[in-house]
């Protein structure tokens, strides 16, 4: 039967809204709560190399220590030939489920790392993965095995954690994208796309639409990257994490299919990507075409139109007649070489690139 501490882990965890906090409750709080001696997070290089270790505890701390030492011997640990430790699966799994007990104390990277002072069981869990990196929790005990019952706690702890950290790690997207397109969007237009988890990138906007019409099949609404390609985008944005769960936009040059580019892109914890492109100069060139074609009164016209306002509420909106802004669209057909106001509006999107501003 679960514990009262067990319901009082699980609600701090529910209202954890950093890292920081969620790290001291799954590395403290939650081996109190099985039996374990310390619990520590690893940060890893999808699975193949230890970058950081998060937590205060006694196993924490040493495995600081001794990350050199580590990652000289991660190839040599006993699960790493037996578990995938980038996609390990959704619920924890113990030492002893994959090697005995003699193995494990006799194991070279156990000796090395910790000596005789071991863990001699261990829980796994996988806490979330990020774009090129994967977060692992780990709670060991020194003697003896952890029973079903503190098995299925850490299990239950550990998919409350990863829902929180996924949604920490959202805010900390979005935190991030507002503050670029915030940063940005008084001197240019931004064309978004983003690389879904099976590497197919899906545009976003409206520019990016258009561009994406521009660039790829007619009958493609995806375009898929190469391995080489997601193998290159990897490594440039491999210093992109300010933090287990937060990043930062990195500038990467990239052919979605129009010529090498430069994008603006932010990897996700959920193995996405953000890729912005900006549009400045594009959007220079379409205003001088519209100053070409029509007034700076028909120009306002066809903004409101093309939002979607009849003549009469254009009209009230620039304080003059219907009948005047009747009379502006009839100079804008000619000159659009169109009969009605909805090729009128194709017209005029296609000339901005598909975005009012």
């Amino acid at each position: 039967m679960f514990s009262q501490e067990y319901f009082d882990l699980a609600l701090a965890i529910q209202h954890a809204r950093s890292f920081d906090s969620l790290s001291m409750l799954l590395t403290e709080e939650l081996p109190k709560v099985i039996a374990g001696d310390g619990g520590l997070i690893f940060v890893t290089s999808d699975g193949h190399r230890v970058d950081e270790v998060y937590g205060e505890s006694g196993f924490a701390k040493e495995g600081r220590k001794n990350l050199d030492r580590i990652n000289k011997l991660f190839s040599c640990h006993p699960l790493v030939s037996k578990v995938d430790l980038s996609n390990p699966g959704e619920l924890g799994f113990s030492v002893r489920d994959y090697v005995t007990k003699e193995e494990w104390k006799d194991s070279e990277f156990l000796k090395t790392v910790h000596g005789e002072h071991g863990m001699s069981d261990g829980l796994f869990g996988l806490l979330g993965h990020g774009y090129g990196r994967t977060s692992l929790l780990i709670v060991g005990r020194k003697e003896g095995a952890f029973s079903p019952e503190e098995r299925g706690m850490f299990d239950s702890i550990l998919l409350a954690a990863r829902s929180v950290a996924a949604l920490v790690a959202i805010e900390e997207v979005r935190h991030q994208v507002r503050s670029f397109f915030v940063k940005h969007s008084p001197q240019s237009r931004q064309a978004l796309f983003v690389m879904q988890k099976n590497r197919e990138v899906l545009p976003f906007n409206h520019d990016a639409v258009r561009l994406s019409e521009t660039w790829w099949g007619q009958d493609e609404p995806f375009f898929s990257l190469s391995e080489d390609v997601v193998g290159t985008l990897e490594k440039d944005l491999r210093d992109c994490w300010t933090g287990p769960l937060s990043t930062e936009f990195r500038d990467v040059t990239i052919d979605l299919g129009g010529g090498p580019s430069e994008f603006s892109c932010l990897p996700a914890w959920d193995n996405e990507v953000w890729m912005v492109l900006l549009l400045a100069e594009r959007e220079a060139a379409a205003d001088e075409a519209l100053n070409a074609l029509l007034t700076k009164r028909q120009r306002e016209i066809m903004h409101w139109i093309a939002e979607g306002k009849t003549s009469s509420e254009a009209a009230v909106i620039l304080e003059i007649s219907p009948r005047t802004v009747e009379k502006h669209l009839e100079a804008i057909f000619r000159r659009f070489g169109v009969e009605n106001r909805i090729a009128a509006v194709r017209n005029y999107l296609d000339i901005k690139g598909g975005q009012l501003v």
